[in-house]
């Protein structure tokens, strides 16, 4: 693959991930626009989030080793065909649907980030390859959410579910068109990665990490407001947790060698960022901005290393080590957001910002018990990675 090529191959790998990850997203955002035309209960807006969760944790990896000896480009390229279905559901808006398309949309965006990481691991290395995937990833997490409110409040939640459908169109030939070389093919079977000690530690270790990471990022907001940050304040917080989050996405990738260590800086960071905002609410405004950014390239930087950590624990089966690890995030997510949502309706803001503290502790033992896990239950060296 020429310079040039393997750029526009990042390029389309790229934007086709913000797109996939802004889907996840922009709901957050569409929640009361959508509510009020598809006469949804809350609960229900609810669980257009938990359905796409679903989907990610449940059929991705069987998606993913299925797919394991099809071309890559047209794993890659019709990946992006839930997305591109969001145009049906301009035509027929109704819950059911919607909810369909999410599990659909849930099950193949962790095909298509393993995939990508995969490829493009091979071509740049383990850190910067995963790096670059997952600059589109957190530019789709940051601007998703508050994008789809600005543009729901102006034209309707039509319009950005359109362009996002629109947009998946497009990059789902983009993708079929790419060059990538086939990956290795593997005598074993990739589900053989589920009975390594070792292994199976890597994927509990990710549930912890992203625990800690969402106990506090899903009630940021709440946790600002507590520092008194409101209206334009708190916008500006917010650009600055994205901007932190870009700058943390850099630092994943050249920190990768490190990955197992970054299983216990990030989550320790992402507490600290939490409770400095629910129990120091009148520190200076300046120790706080530090604090932000900090957090925020924890936060971001937590996404490559995890992914980097677990390929590199599983280098004989990569994109589905990938979809596996993404699969953990989300069991992950899942339980950081309800615990902490938990803690906040019961102990308030004070108490919800230590949530993530309590689940750095098992991300500390875990990182331990694979310190001093026998070497014959230890999964291959990262150079094995490196040469896959």
């Amino acid at each position: 693959m020429t310079r040039g090529s393997s750029k526009a191959t990042a390029l389309t790998i790229g934007l086709s991930a913000l797109v996939l990850v802004a889907t996840e997203f922009v709901v957050i955002g569409l929640a009361p626009a959508m509510s009020a035309q598809l006469d949804m209960t809350p609960s229900q807006s609810g669980w257009l989030v938990t359905w796409f969760a679903i989907g990610s944790a449940l059929a991705a990896p069987f998606l993913s080793a299925y797919l394991s000896d099809t071309s890559p480009a047209k794993v890659l390229g019709w990946m992006m065909l839930p997305n591109s279905a969001n145009l049906i559901l301009i035509l027929l808006p109704n819950f059911e649907l919607a909810a369909a398309l999410r599990v659909a949309q849930g099950a193949a965006l962790p095909v298509y980030i393993s995939f990508a990481s995969s490829h493009l691991s091979q071509v740049y290395g383990a850190g910067k390859g995963v790096a670059k995937v997952y600059i589109g990833v957190t530019l789709g997490v940051v601007l998703a959410p508050s994008c789809g409110t600005f543009f729901a409040e102006r034209f309707g939640w039509q319009t950005p579910v359109a362009g996002l459908g629109l947009l998946s169109v497009v990059l789902l030939f983009a993708n079929l068109r790419l060059h990538l070389p086939p990956f290795q093919a593997k005598t074993a079977s990739a589900l053989s990665l589920l009975r390594r000690p070792s292994f199976l530690c890597q994927l509990f270790l990710s549930i912890c990490v992203f625990s800690a990471m969402f106990a506090g990022y899903s009630y940021l907001t709440s946790l600002l407001a507590n520092a008194g940050l409101e209206g334009d304040q708190m916008s500006i917080a917010l650009l600055v947790f994205g901007a932190a989050g870009l700058a943390g996405n850099w630092v994943g990738g050249r920190t990768a060698d490190h990955a197992l260590a970054g299983a216990i800086v990030v989550p320790l960071l992402v507490s600290g960022g939490a409770m400095a905002f629910g129990l120091l609410a009148t520190a200076p405004i300046l120790l706080l901005t530090v604090v932000l950014i900090a957090w925020g390239m924890a936060h971001a930087a937590g996404f490559v290393l995890s992914q980097v950590r677990v390929m590199t624990a599983g280098p004989d089966h990569k994109s589905f080590a990938a979809s596996m690890n993404i699969a953990a995030a989300n069991v992950g997510i899942a339980l950081g957001t309800f615990v902490g949502g938990w803690m906040l309706e019961t102990g308030g803001v004070a108490s919800m910002s230590a949530t993530a503290a309590l689940f750095a502790i098992p991300c500390v033992a875990t990182v331990m018990l694979l310190a001093v896990l026998p070497k014959r239950f230890r999964s291959p060296a990262p150079e094995a990675a490196d040469r896959i």
